[in-house]
């Protein structure tokens, strides 16, 4: 019998906020720096494929949902609706996470038009976005009443919302 991505979902979520808030917050800190030091890289000298560069606009995605996701982590925990501890996602800590990471991205984009051969896009601000806001409402969906056909659908939905993102970057 196949495992259902609610059930993976959960039990990741259980395992994670057993960890303390502060090394959560010291991985989000470490993923940014690593995000930094992706953006310090000058691009390539030749022009690349449309293929490979929405591979590379889609990598923000990844990036700026594990960010939040790490963030999110970090917040201080409270019972949830299905009887163990999660981290606070009410509407104040969900814009506050999604808010910060979107704060850094504008950020980390600046940084990027800076580098020779980058260049700063906010079609990659939307991607980022979408990103940490679909990742903030799995998260959120995690310990609320939902299927695991409401959460296979929420999880398609943000993978497409995601790709599009990547899509518009490529050719915006």
């Amino acid at each position: 019998m196949a495992v259902s991505s609610l059930v993976i979902i959960r039990g990741s979520g259980r395992l994670a906020v057993a960890l303390p808030r502060s090394f959560w917050f010291a991985t989000a800190t470490a993923w940014a720096g690593g995000i930094y030091y992706l953006s310090s890289l000058s691009s390539p000298p030749s022009e690349p494929s449309y293929l490979w560069a929405w591979i590379a606009n889609m990598a923000h995605a990844p990036l700026y949902g594990l960010l939040a996701l790490w963030l999110a982590l970090a917040l201080p925990r409270a019972d949830s609706d299905l009887g163990h501890k999660w981290s606070r996602l009410d509407p104040k800590h969900f814009h506050l996470v999604l808010w910060s990471v979107v704060a850094y991205a504008v950020l980390d984009e600046l940084h990027q038009g800076a580098i020779a051969g980058r260049d700063a896009s906010p079609y990659d601000l939307l991607t980022d976005f979408c990103a940490a806001f679909i990742t903030l409402k799995v998260a959120t969906a995690a310990v609320q009443d939902v299927t695991p056909k409401q959460m296979n659908r929420r999880l398609i939905r943000g993978v497409l919302v995601c790709c599009l993102a990547g899509l518009a970057a490529t050719f915006g």
